[in-house]
């Protein structure tokens, strides 16, 4: 009973935690307003200052979820948090850079992608080298594929004092070291007529095009999981809320593509769960 019940009590688990970290918090469609701020406190205004300044290409580039974003002043030990199961993500306001909450956006956001392509994802990390053991994205594969879309968010957004004294290719290097498979998302987001305008676009497409070159084929898959989603005014549609079977379906793909006898475990121990799923039409 505990492995056919096991998707529904992760849910409550996640729902209750969802709760709890976003008691105090303000949607990513909240508006601002003079008169307004006073009453709603100083998280709508840092959210709503935050919203204004924030770059229209993220919506170009990875979508958010049906659950949308919400935003909170802290979250323990973490700058975000993505809610697959609600197709939400949890972003904290409490960092004094711009472009530092956007890139936990950014990162947040690739969680959600992951869940569509777990399997291509899988298969990238597994032929990359581990990322530097003091990176974030040592943490976890979920972690490491979540890192290089920020990471490559990061580099195109680079100030001057950190370009000083580095040519492209290296900046570029440096941070695949760092970071492996950053490159692939630095190839999808140069597509974007915003980024391929940039002065050094072109030494930067160059590297990352030798760097992702023995796993072209999967990269290319992502990318057009994500250029399907385009719509009419150049934003991408959003990511459906997805129902328990489907969730199921995908981390059981994901685990299998991972590989080992744990993984393979797991994957198996979702089996009873996915069949109960089917047969009931959730």
């Amino acid at each position: 009973m505990c492995i056919v019940t096991a998707p529904a009590l992760i849910t409550r688990r996640d729902n209750g935690e969802w709760q709890k970290l976003t008691k105090n918090s303000v949607r990513g469609d909240a508006t601002f307003s003079n008169e307004s701020s006073v009453s709603a406190g100083d998280l709508q205004v840092r959210t709503a200052l935050y919203l204004a300044a924030r770059s229209p290409y993220m919506d170009e580039l990875l979508p958010e979820g049906d659950g949308g974003t919400v935003f909170v002043d802290s979250l323990p030990e973490l700058g975000g948090r993505a809610f697959v199961r609600r197709a939400s993500i949890v972003i904290a306001m409490n960092h004094s850079w711009q472009r530092g909450i956007e890139s936990t956006e950014m990162h947040e956001r690739a969680h959600l992608l992951h869940d569509h392509v777990g399997k291509l994802a899988s298969t990238i990390i597994a032929a990359l080298p581990a990322p530097r053991a003091d990176e974030y994205a040592a943490t976890n594969s979920g972690e490491h594929f979540a890192e290089m879309a920020s990471s490559a968010w990061d580099l195109l957004h680079e100030g001057r004092e950190e370009r000083v004294g580095k040519t492209p290719r290296e900046r570029l290097n440096a941070l695949e070291a760092r970071v492996p498979g950053t490159s692939g998302f630095l190839l999808y987001y140069l597509r974007h007529p915003a980024f391929a305008r940039q002065f050094d676009a072109a030494s930067l497409r160059a590297g990352a095009e030798a760097n992702i070159a023995p796993l072209r084929a999967e990269w290319e898959g992502i990318w057009a999981e994500l250029d399907a989603r385009k719509q009419s005014n150049g934003t991408l549609q959003r990511w459906p809320v997805p129902r328990m079977s489907e969730w199921v379906g995908r981390q059981q793909t994901m685990l299998r593509s991972q590989g080992g006898p744990l993984n393979h475990a797991i994957a198996i121990s979702f089996w009873p769960s996915a069949v109960v799923l089917k047969l009931l039409g959730n």
